[in-house]
């Protein structure tokens, strides 16, 4: 969901319950993507996050949390080890997606 505009909350009222939500949120937890992802929770919704604690406001809602500490600067925060689970999470999920090496949902791209 984008929160451009602050269309996150009606755009995720469209999900239905064979959806997943994977919700990302860190200290200082933003306010919608906090109550998105309590409504979706309430309506039988997976929610998969990603957050700093299990302490989170998104633990409580999560089907799955994957708490990712972070150290305490005051002065900036390193979105490195998230941005690697959110991507290894994207690739394990488009290898189950795959399927067949024969008919490829996922196209195969070479420098040829």
């Amino acid at each position: 969901l984008d929160p451009g505009g602050g269309l996150a909350t009606y755009m995720a009222r469209t999900m239905k319950d064979t959806d997943l939500l994977l919700a990302v949120s860190f200290r200082f937890y933003a306010t919608e993507v906090v109550n998105v992802v309590e409504d979706a929770a309430a309506r039988g919704i997976s929610i998969v996050a990603i957050s700093d604690s299990t302490l989170s406001p998104l633990a409580k809602s999560a089907t799955v949390l994957f708490p990712v500490p972070e150290h305490e600067y005051t002065f900036s925060r390193s979105l490195a080890a998230p941005m690697c689970l959110a991507q290894a999470l994207t690739v394990a999920l488009a290898s189950r997606l795959q399927g067949s090496e024969d008919e490829p949902r996922i196209p195969i791209v070479t420098g040829q």
